[in-house]
């Protein structure tokens, strides 16, 4: 692996075409009729998930998971085989079911679909494996026939949170980003902040504690949190010298002229890191 990287996450991405598939090596078209069984479908599936899991493991502390749909019976149909995932070693580190629906599913709006798909989730992870459920922000304040309680209501995410939490689910995961700025979502927004509880950084580090910059280049180096999970992430950065070299608030570093410093980031809970930087003329 080329990147310094904590995870490597799949999508809902498997048999799903409707009209037809394309042979990676030929190019050729196949109809979405001619797939395979949905047995094979799954055991192809599950070699390639596999195989990405040893994949990813080979550099420890590395992650992978996947966010299959949120219908168990669609995921199984095409190809995504979460039952045998959840139930068996070396596959995934963690899954994040999209149950992208309200309690007021259907053309009554009766049905409990969230809730249902919920108790299904947690039903079939016979290994307890980390299980972070995706909610539709995307959805939110807009109307839909076939799922009423988008329009109902501007607490949908905030009451499925709550639901998540009491089920023993380990978080949740919004989709999509752009929807934490829309004005669509800002009333679902709004109603959940109130549930985000901060996870206070009991320690951080830069990943080097000595680094040399030439004169002219501008590197950005981040630090990382213990526990991962820290929310919020925040910290400030300072230069013991900037007339040496100064630091900004994301990190990036500019050298003025040949020295020492010290670049020191902190968090809100006063927990720092130090690296010492050597400034070299180009």
């Amino acid at each position: 692996m080329e990147y310094d990287v904590d995870g490597i996450h799949f999508d809902d991405y498997f048999y799903h075409a409707k009209k037809y598939y394309k042979d990676p090596s030929t190019g050729k078209k196949i109809k979405a009729s001619e797939k395979p069984s949905a047995a094979k479908r799954r055991g192809y599936c599950n070699a390639m998930v596999k195989a990405a899991y040893e994949t990813t493991h080979k550099k420890n502390g590395v992650l992978f998971g996947i966010s299959p749909a949120g219908n168990v019976e669609n995921c199984l149909s095409g190809g995504a085989d979460v039952k045998t995932w959840l139930t068996a070693d070396g596959y995934i580190d963690y899954i994040a079911p999209q149950i992208y629906w309200t309690d007021n599913w259907g053309g009554n709006g009766k049905t409990k679909m969230y809730s249902n798909r919920l108790a299904q989730w947690k039903s079939i992870n016979m290994n307890k494996t980390p299980m972070y459920i995706g909610l539709a922000l995307y959805r939110t304040g807009k109307y839909a026939s076939d799922d009423k309680g988008w329009s109902m209501r501007d607490t949908n995410i905030r009451t499925q949170v709550k639901k998540l939490r009491a089920a023993g689910m380990d978080g949740y995961i919004l989709f999509s980003a752009m929807d934490l700025y829309d004005s669509h979502a800002k009333m679902e927004r709004y109603k959940l902040k109130g549930l985000v509880k901060p996870v206070k950084a009991s320690s951080i580090k830069f990943s080097k504690k000595t680094v040399t910059i030439k004169i002219g280049k501008k590197p950005t180096y981040k630090v990382k949190f213990t526990p991962a999970d820290t929310n919020p992430k925040t910290v400030t950065y300072k230069s013991s010298n900037p007339k040496i070299a100064t630091v900004n608030s994301n990190g990036k570093i500019t050298p003025k002229k040949k020295g020492t410093v010290k670049i020191t980031a902190k968090t809100p809970n006063g927990k720092t890191a130090k690296m010492k930087v050597k400034v070299k003329k180009k």
